[in-house]
């Protein structure tokens, strides 16, 4: 958070607030959201959000930053997640799942979907003046911090609440920490370790 706010200015009563998500998100399609909703056995509601495109789809909101009242409705999201996660209807929902599941669960609770200004979870790249505007900042990932004014903040807060000496230290951590094998798809080396376990078989066929 990056100036002082009122929480409740984000609430309302017997609904889930969030922002709109943008054309990039997951659920580009009204299909693609039927399987979603399918997942816990569910229509896909009639209701559809214009996206900045043109297109319309059905309702979403980033999972970013949301307000909701009472403890009840955090179970139900976290229930929906798993079970989208387990029947794999929905495809391609890493990393989203939280996104994807949110609408999902809102419609499952009986709540409605309150959207609120961008200025309560803005995310990803920003220019530095426009941090002016914003409450909440969703920087995604720490690297995002290294140039913008505000990297004072995470530094202080690694300080105060952690083992870290600031932004930097808790980087260089994590790289050396969730670095994955050279034999995962995606990573360096990847081709190279699948050839080297490859064999020649000879397989017996019939005449």
């Amino acid at each position: 958070m990056l100036q002082p706010a009122f929480l409740g200015d984000a609430l309302r009563v017997g609904a889930v607030s969030g922002r709109p998500t943008g054309d990039w998100m997951w659920g580009k399609t009204v299909d693609t959201w039927r399987a979603a909703y399918a997942s816990v056995d569910m229509e896909l509601p009639r209701g559809r959000l214009a996206r900045p495109s043109g297109s319309y789809v059905a309702p979403s909101m980033s999972a970013g930053f949301v307000a909701y009242q009472g403890d009840q409705f955090g179970k139900i999201w976290r229930d929906t997640a798993l079970a989208i996660e387990a029947r794999r209807l929905a495809k391609g929902i890493y990393p989203t799942l939280d996104q994807i599941s949110l609408p999902v669960a809102t419609h499952l609770a009986g709540l409605k979907m309150n959207m609120i200004d961008v200025k309560w979870n803005k995310a990803g790249a920003i220019k530095p003046q426009a941090l002016r505007n914003v409450i909440c900042y969703h920087y995604q990932k720490a690297q995002t911090l290294l140039e913008l004014p505000i990297k004072w903040v995470a530094d202080e807060l690694l300080r105060d609440f952690t083992k870290f000496d600031g932004l930097e230290s808790m980087i260089a951590f994590y790289d050396r920490h969730s670095a994955k094998p050279a034999d995962v798809i995606h990573n360096a080396g990847f081709q190279r370790a699948v050839i080297a376990k490859q064999r020649a078989v000879d397989i017996p066929h019939e005449r």
